[in-house]
């Protein structure tokens, strides 16, 4: 099945304006000022953080090397880090251990010795589902490969793994409830499996929990678990409502918002495709010229092939 330039466009631009409309509201109080400071571009465009510019590495790494090098990803990780981006420590770290020349996979093991469970490597895995939307297989072997840079624990892996087969899911345009059933299926442990059939009763009974409700059931936090099927019940939930009202529930429910957002506006665009984003909030989007073009690379690149 050939998948619409639209709907690339609206995946992948859709992850940078969620992740930028959700920065300025992410942590705490020190955190949500200091970004004050990094907001705006000088142009005054509205600013995206790293996860944004790892999905761009991993775009740009899989446009060169048609399929997923994790030196090569590893290199442009470590090149693109500036703290200003709202990196987090222990990423901050290993990055500049792999920039110094350290192998990325001793450096990531010297600082999470069971591997890191956050949800950074779940936040750049909507760009491999556009990449390996029509295998399952590759799909899934290509989004462990790239998480296992920075996020090698099981339960942040199977969260990467559950955002790709949902944003695959969306590109293909399968129904809300599907998509549900297929998370709920593919997870491996508990907690994946408890929050997806949550979401799915919430889904199926056309229930409407408050932020608080959801930031407490499902989670909204900086752990794969406390995230991942946050962003996927978040899209499907908005999924015939607007990109910004999605993205203002979010805020509601407090944590890790940049990334949550991130991850539903890149499940959302790929549902609406890119006509259906904000078109006011795209033209004073960081760089919308870019992510536009490197959208398009990857479509004309994975239909050429």
């Amino acid at each position: 099945m050939v998948i619409s330039k639209d709907k690339y466009l609206g995946c992948f631009v859709g992850l940078a304006l969620g992740d930028a409309l959700g920065a300025p509201y992410e942590g705490g109080f020190l955190e949500r000022l200091l970004w004050k400071f990094f907001a705006r571009t000088p142009i005054g465009e509205a600013r995206w953080t790293d996860d944004t510019q790892m999905s761009i590495d991993l775009a740009e790494s899989i446009l060169e090397n048609q399929y997923i090098n994790p030196d090569d990803l590893a290199s442009r990780f470590a090149s693109s880090f500036h703290w200003t981006r709202g990196y987090g420590p222990a990423a901050a770290k290993l990055l500049k251990g792999i920039r110094k020349g350290e192998d990325w996979r001793l450096a990531n093991r010297s600082i999470y010795p069971d591997g890191s469970l956050g949800n950074g490597g779940a936040m750049r895995s909507p760009v491999i589902a556009l990449y390996y939307h029509d295998s399952f297989e590759q799909l899934e072997k290509a989004t462990i490969l790239a998480s296992s840079i920075t996020h090698a624990h099981p339960l942040g892996i199977e969260g990467a793994v559950l955002i790709s087969h949902a944003t695959a899911n969306a590109l293909l345009g399968v129904g809300s409830m599907e998509i549900l059933e297929d998370t709920c299926k593919r997870a491996q442990s508990d907690v994946y499996k408890d929050k997806s059939n949550l979401a799915m009763y919430w889904i199926d009974k056309e229930e409407a929990p408050s932020p608080s409700e959801v930031r407490l059931r499902l989670g909204s936090g900086i752990k794969a678990t406390d995230s991942c099927i946050t962003a996927i019940y978040l899209a499907i939930c908005f999924r015939s409502k607007g990109f910004e009202e999605m993205i203002q529930f979010n805020r509601k429910c407090s944590g890790d918002v940049d990334t949550i957002s991130s991850m539903s506006g890149a499940i959302w665009g790929a549902f609406n495709g890119v006509a259906a984003l904000p078109q006011n909030l795209l033209m004073n989007l960081e760089q919308s010229k870019r992510l536009f073009s490197i959208a398009s690379r990857l479509y004309e690149s994975k239909n050429e092939n």
